[in-house]
């Protein structure tokens, strides 16, 4: 192709009259497009092949028309679908956050490197799966793309928030000071009757709250805040 060009040039010095090279311009042009065509179609067949052989769910994202060119059957079983009915299929069909969409759609453009979001896509039976979403720009054309399946992870940390939830409502009915400390002394959670004595500590540590004062130690502070440490990865 380079060589093609340079024999243009030449030849467009020596004869000035570009008429009779629109034959030459015309080959130049569609060889380049040829050559064009050729490597993103044989991208294309890679990324199908890696998508068939590797671990995990993948698709391909067709960017103009946001439809789903092809998956495979990680992805399809993952969300209770058969390949084939993927083809084509619109990628709102299953992944109807259209924030997220629209987000991964402008991060995820040609030339630039891989995005990574974490979204949720909603399966044959209306179940919602949360996935660590992955895709990189393989042309002007199409996305390739990759998911991990992270619902057991979001559905046990929900799990757990609610459990803090249950705590914090028993511990702010109780009728004494109950308060949560991080490292740095600051308040994490103080009940409703510390509250009402010291007033909200939001933001202060124990020594500001309780005593009035921003210094950690010395003869004002003889005894430390009352706290009881809990073990380390509680």
């Amino acid at each position: 192709m380079l060589g093609l060009a340079c024999l243009g040039i030449t030849a467009l010095r020596a004869y000035p009259n570009p008429v009779i090279f629109l034959p030459f311009i015309a080959m130049v042009a569609l060889a380049s497009l040829a050559s064009t065509v050729g490597h993103s179609t044989r991208e294309r067949a890679r990324q199908r092949e890696a998508m068939g052989q590797g671990p995990g769910g993948a698709f391909l994202l067709r960017r103009e028309t946001r439809t789903i060119a092809d998956a495979n059957q990680d992805f399809a079983e993952l969300l209770g679908y058969a390949r084939e009915d993927l083809q084509e299929m619109p990628a709102s069909r299953l992944w109807p956050y259209a924030d997220d969409r629209e987000r991964f759609f402008a991060l995820a453009k040609p030339g630039e490197g891989s995005t990574i979001i974490e979204t949720q896509f909603v399966g044959r039976d209306g179940k919602t799966h949360w996935f660590v979403l992955w895709g990189r720009c393989i042309d002007d054309a199409v996305i390739s793309c990759r998911v991990s399946d992270i619902t057991r992870y979001k559905e046990a940390e929900a799990a757990l928030n609610a459990e803090h939830r249950r705590l914090f409502s028993v511990l702010d009915t109780l009728p004494a000071y109950v308060t949560l400390q991080r490292e740095d002394h600051t308040f994490r959670f103080a009940n409703r009757a510390f509250r009402e004595t010291f007033g909200n500590p939001e933001g202060r540590t124990c020594y500001e709250v309780q005593q009035g004062s921003r210094r950690t130690s010395g003869p004002a502070l003889s005894t430390p805040c009352p706290a009881l440490r809990s073990r380390p990865g509680r």
